[in-house]
């Protein structure tokens, strides 16, 4: 099984378990869900999917010679997530954490196909369901870990911030080290791969336009439940099936709302101006390390110490984003 893949080329996906995984009901799922969520509706340029970057982390941890249980679990990292994504924290009550999609991880896998297709090639399940033990998968901010570096990646490019001939330089970079610390060989990529991952912030993670899409359409969610256009059940169906019932629902108020999205705008504003939301939401901005003297030493010193520059810039970002913003609908 081969995939194109806008960022890595042609994945070769050879390993029958493999195939068979991403066949599977929960993976396949991933392809009807946007990786912007409620943004690719505003931006449909955006269009990389959630299937998209599961099999990019793959193909990381893949290139990187991660065992085959940590490459798996990072095909299913992204199971969990719901319809449109991090809406769903905010409809939940989970907007700056945005984690309530995890507690989903488990019952999705174990109630799938997916642990009968393990078995049968001899890998246990219950070793791939914790993503978060894998060290090259997941680590927390400022590390970079295949899930950051991957979506990262993706969506730099996609945005225009970076060629994919950086993105490609970039890639080069990345030394592996005891199998799990990601570092960069010279610091010069290292410094433009961390300041393009802060103008993805600034262009969209933490945006002011695509902060109150969410905070809007999370409105919207909330009050389709409210009227029963949908349930907690529809919230594990594709963003396209839950649009088109929120489409045929018949409610003005969600309607209006949806004509609302494609040419949403916001007006940032004082505080004690009219508004229409505060937003802000969480920052990720990334700190990686960096070999220093001999490569295979494995001598690692976080770019912020190598860089002053870079760590002054890092603070005067969070400083600036970190209180988010008041905004008007327009």
């Amino acid at each position: 099984m081969d995939i194109e893949d806008k960022i890595y080329g042609r994945v070769f996906v050879e390993e029958p378990v493999f195939q068979e995984v991403m066949l599977s009901k929960p993976v396949q799922r991933l392809q009807g869900l946007m990786q912007c969520g409620i943004t690719y509706f505003r931006f449909p340029e955006l269009d990389g999917t959630r299937f998209d970057h599961s099999v990019g982390v793959m193909s990381l941890l893949q290139s990187w010679d991660a065992p085959v249980e940590e490459q798996i679990a990072g095909l299913l990292h992204d199971v969990n997530h719901l319809a449109f994504s991090h809406v769903a924290d905010i409809v939940f009550g989970d907007a700056q954490k945005q984690e309530f999609a995890e507690q989903f991880h488990r019952k999705i896998i174990m109630g799938s196909e997916i642990p009968e297709i393990l078995e049968r090639y001899g890998v246990d399940p219950e070793q791939v369901v914790d993503f978060k033990q894998f060290p090259l998968l997941e680590q927390p901010l400022p590390d970079v870990c295949a899930d950051r570096f991957d979506y990262g990646l993706r969506d730099t490019v996609e945005s225009g911030i970076l060629s994919l001939e950086q993105a490609h330089e970039i890639l080069d970079s990345v030394h592996i080290i005891d199998s799990s610390v990601i570092s960069f060989t010279t610091q010069s990529i290292a410094r433009r791969f961390a300041d393009a991952f802060q103008e993805i912030n600034a262009k969209r993670y933490t945006h002011p336009l695509d902060m109150a899409l969410y905070k809007f359409f999370a409105e919207t969610l909330k009050l389709a439940l409210n009227k029963k256009v949908i349930m907690m059940d529809d919230f594990f169906l594709t963003d396209n099936e839950v649009w088109e019932k929120l489409q045929n629902s018949g409610v003005t108020e969600i309607t209006d709302a949806l004509a609302r999205i494609p040419s949403l705008n916001v007006q940032v504003v004082e505080q004690n101006e009219s508004h229409d939301y505060h937003v802000n939401s969480k920052i990720r901005l990334i700190d990686p390390w960096v070999v220093v003297g001999d490569v295979e030493a494995g001598e690692v010193v976080r770019l912020s110490e190598l860089d002053p520059d870079f760590s002054i810039q890092s603070a005067e970002f969070k400083n600036k984003y970190q209180e988010g913003f008041f905004v008007k609908l327009v």
